[in-house]
């Protein structure tokens, strides 16, 4: 049996977003659907054109701008294909499962380094963000990740040990700190999370094995428990060629 086309909406040629780009987003939105699945054809340029009502060096401009992500690549004799992303890990900011879960759900198998663990007073802007006094016991987890056995981030995770006790006295080469804050009753209901790009801090080249001026993804999360309290700030550094962030947000309600 064939398999069906995902439906694509036309483009708003009068509407806030470029028309490429609007071709571009569905494209991309498809095919982290699994729409288009890796490595299949995408359907003729002149279909696209149709289904879009976009001209072709339109369709061209969009195409384009996903085979630079990484998502499509170009045959002259066979058109475009969906690129196959077996290294890449996808981030979904849409819940909150922790990237040992996020990982095994896509079939990767996770490998975590832990280069520091232990309990220690927090620092001054430490606490700010966390919301305790300065110097009380915060729990200090160091990682090195990998996914099937490639570096992908190295970052660090700050605990109060009032929130979840006794983390220090767990592997987490195996463990996932998320199923252990969830344990104690300190499961991360929502966050505050900002992302930015940048080059590759020169103390990150080796972890990260990266050489340098290699583009990078930071992150910085605030984590907040049912009862609202903050039980995880991360910092993490990750390779920009192998993780994609990616996060659903609700429409905004009409203005009346």
């Amino acid at each position: 049996m064939a398999r069906e086309t995902p439906s694509l909406p036309p483009v708003v040629k009068d509407g806030f977003m470029p028309v490429h780009v609007q071709a571009r987003e569905a494209l991309a939105a498809a095919i982290d659907d699994g729409g288009f699945p890796q490595g299949s054809r995408l359907p003729s340029e002149r279909y696209l054109c149709e289904r879009f009502g976009i001209s072709r060096a339109t369709l061209r401009k969009a195409l384009r701008s996903l085979e630079q992500q990484g998502l499509v690549t170009a045959t002259e004799r066979s058109g475009w294909h969906v690129a196959v992303q077996r290294d890449a890990f996808r981030y979904r900011a849409e819940g909150f499962s922790g990237m040992h879960h996020s990982a095994r759900s896509m079939g990767l198998s996770v490998t975590a380094e832990v280069l520091n663990c232990r309990v220690r007073p927090a620092e001054f802007e430490e606490a700010e963000r966390l919301g305790v006094a300065p110097g009380e016991p915060l729990f200090e987890l160091e990682r090195r990740m990998s996914l099937n056995g490639l570096v992908v981030s190295h970052g660090r995770n700050l605990v109060p040990a009032a929130v979840a006790p006794g983390l220090a006295e767990l592997d987490f080469r195996t463990v996932s700190l998320f199923d252990a804050l969830a344990e104690r009753g300190a499961r991360p209901q929502s966050a505050r999370y900002t992302v930015y790009a940048g080059l590759v801090p020169p103390q990150e080249e080796a972890l990260l094995e990266l050489a340098p001026g290699s583009p990078v993804l930071h992150t910085e999360t605030v984590n907040y428990d049912g009862r609202g309290r903050a039980c995880d700030y991360d910092r993490a550094v990750h390779r920009a060629d192998r993780f994609r962030f990616q996060a659903a947000l609700p429409a905004e309600p009409a203005q009346g």
